[in-house]
């Protein structure tokens, strides 16, 4: 809005400042789109509103849309009335999973399974990727997803692990208590 007032304040001779007062106009238009992006990807939305599963599903077939990568997903109902701070956790394993397998997998299918068993609440990532030996990391910021998933997982009582070969895929799986 400051930058509308001063554009109507500058002499209408003054070509070049109304110009570059539309550029930054339209870049601060734009700024204002990532933040609201990036905050709704902190704390996205749908979470409360649909529970993980509606969550995990809208997250798949966005990325899926996004990503030109389809995602097959899986996810059980039963795990809708997990707490609130175990379903955010297992939503940023499913966004770092997605998010790996796009970038270092070359994946031509992804998969997500969230399941419910009795006590526990199961997820599984897999691709069929290029996969990668666990022992020589390509990529050196592959190791700290990697990390950060089994922190999370960690942090829930959980646990954490993943398959991978080259040639063969990775998959991800994390096992948490129901609460």
């Amino acid at each position: 809005m400051l930058l509308g007032t001063a554009k109507r304040r500058i002499p209408g001779e003054a070509v070049d400042a109304n110009a570059t007062i539309d550029r930054i106009q339209d870049r601060m238009v734009r700024v204002g789109t990532d933040i609201r992006r990036v905050s709704h990807d902190l704390h996205p939305p749908i979470l409360p509103e649909s529970g993980l599963p509606g969550a995990v599903r809208a997250y798949c077939e966005q990325f899926s849309a996004s990503s030109g990568i389809p995602v097959s997903c899986d996810a059980d109902e039963n795990v809708r009335d997990l707490s609130r701070g175990a379903a955010l956790a297992l939503f940023r394993v499913v966004q770092e999973a997605l998010g790996n397998a796009a970038k270092h997998a070359a994946a031509g299918a992804i998969g997500v399974r969230l399941r419910r068993a009795d006590d526990t609440v199961s997820l599984s990532v897999s691709d069929d990727g290029v996969g990668f030996d666990p022992g020589h990391q390509s990529h050196p910021s592959g190791g700290l997803g990697l990390i950060m998933m089994r922190e999370r997982a960690t942090q829930l009582n959980g646990t954490f692990e993943f398959d991978s070969a080259p040639g063969r895929g990775t998959t991800i799986s994390v096992v948490i208590p129901f609460r």
